[in-house]
């Protein structure tokens, strides 16, 4: 069920004729926020501003009962008149800005354009799930949220390591406690940078398996893992699409190696959710001794412990 505004049962009331636009509000993980409209002007609904933005248009919208996954194939077309931290629409998607993003679409209903006070109608809200290129199109698969309930795995593997995400909830601590800012320095490539912090170098190995989020530059907006941190000196585990510049500006997140001792040292060992003695898959084998006489067929492989405790064997041919 929709609910409306008395404003727009009013107007609806009427019988027409109407005015229909869409609105998009995508919000990017970066928290850049774009909200265009399919209308000839913009339109300032609810207190929120919508552009005419590149042309955009969506599939049919579907609802269905129970937990199916609704999805809507939403497509943009970059013609140049929106850009996304000054860069192009498709370069900004073959740079993963899209991914994950939040949509939302909601539909405008009135007897004018210039009767906003009547609000909107959801229509649909959910997260990016694939995209596709084609050209200057943009093809974004908009999936709901039950969409996260189609994962497979179970919540907690039972490894060595810890199931936590650094600073995520259950792991409990906070990443502005973590984070450290600071600037590119000369000699940058798209897969190392040396990394002047404002606080200085912190000791090696602090970043590994931590983040980088560039907030200005040619990558502002993108985020890569660190393979490594040694000499003050970052290394990606994937390349950046552009070459930073000195003096660019980096957030970077501590890393933590998932290990008993790591989360000891981090003062937060009752949040550690891995399971350090669980034995290494090679041990499963440690009790067996095998003969492999000539070319090894016909070889007689000893079990120690045979069928109610006896010494038996087993013959392979």
């Amino acid at each position: 069920m929709r609910t409306i505004s008395s404003a727009l049962q009013t107007v609806l009331n009427t019988g027409g004729p109407f005015v229909v636009a869409d609105l998009f509000t995508i919000t990017l993980l970066n928290g850049t926020v774009l909200r265009w409209t399919t209308s000839n002007a913009p339109l300032t609904v609810s207190g929120n501003t919508f552009a005419v933005g590149p042309p955009i248009q969506r599939d049919k919208a579907k609802w269905s009962m129970g937990l199916n996954v609704d999805q809507i194939g939403v497509t943009i077309l970059d013609d140049g008149s929106a850009t996304i931290n000054g860069q192009s629409l498709v370069k900004s998607a073959w740079q993963n800005l899209f991914d994950f993003a939040k949509v939302e679409i909601d539909r405008f209903i009135s007897d004018s354009w210039t009767d906003t006070s009547v609000g909107s109608v959801s229509w649909f809200i959910g997260y990016v799930g694939q995209i596709q290129l084609q050209g200057k199109q943009i093809k974004l698969t908009v999936e709901s949220p039950l969409a996260q309930l189609k994962a497979t795995f179970p919540r907690t593997y039972v490894l060595p390591s810890c199931a936590n995400t650094f600073c995520d909830a259950v792991c409990g601590l906070s990443e502005s406690s973590f984070t450290h800012t600071g600037t590119v320095g000369s000699g940058a490539t798209a897969t190392s940078f040396p990394l002047t912090l404002t606080g200085g170098n912190l000791a090696d190995g602090t970043f590994q398996q931590g983040k980088v989020t560039f907030t200005s530059g040619a990558n502002n907006g993108q985020v890569r893992t660190v393979k490594s941190y040694v000499g003050g000196v970052i290394t990606l585990v994937y390349p950046l699409y552009s070459v930073p510049a000195s003096g660019d500006g980096v957030s970077a997140l501590e890393g933590c190696l998932k290990t008993r001792a790591a989360c000891t040292a981090h003062g937060n060992l009752p949040h550690y959710r891995g399971f350090p003695y669980v034995p290494d898959p090679s041990t499963q084998y440690g009790g067996l001794a095998a003969t492999s006489p000539g070319n090894g067929q016909n070889a007689p492989v000893t079990n120690p412990v045979g069928p109610r405790g006896q010494h038996g064997h087993i013959v392979l041919s």
